[in-house]
């Protein structure tokens, strides 16, 4: 399963195959399906909001095939905790449409240069 990483408070280092990035509060990380990795925290306080998720669809869906990090800011930040809410409420419109809604903002922050590791 993928997953998104919303850090609210605290600061992380990720070890992924490709390589060591920082991500820190309301930087969002993207944890590919199948990605290997590992992190690391120096703070003692961290808050986290990890949303693990599998689109069943007829053709693949890609957000990135390694780790990305970018940061959300507010927008973002409310668009998870409102997915957060729905899911515990059993919302299901709400939590597809939240979580495209992140979808979309990564898509918009990632790479414009590279566009097999956009969302097709």
């Amino acid at each position: 399963r993928a997953a998104f990483f919303l850090i609210l408070k605290g600061e992380y280092v990720f070890e992924t195959e490709t390589g060591s990035f920082y991500a820190g509060e309301n930087d969002v990380v993207y944890l590919p399906a199948k990605s290997s990795y590992s992190f690391v925290t120096n703070t003692t306080k961290n808050e986290t909001i990890i949303t693990d998720f599998e689109l069943e669809t007829d053709e693949e869906v890609v957000l990135s095939r390694v780790p990305e990090v970018i940061s959300v800011g507010t927008e973002g930040r409310r668009l998870f905790l409102d997915l957060h809410s729905a899911y515990y409420q059993n919302a299901e419109f709400a939590v597809l449409s939240n979580l495209m809604g992140i979808a979309a903002l990564f898509e918009a922050n990632l790479n414009k240069n590279d566009k097999k590791d956009k969302i097709w």
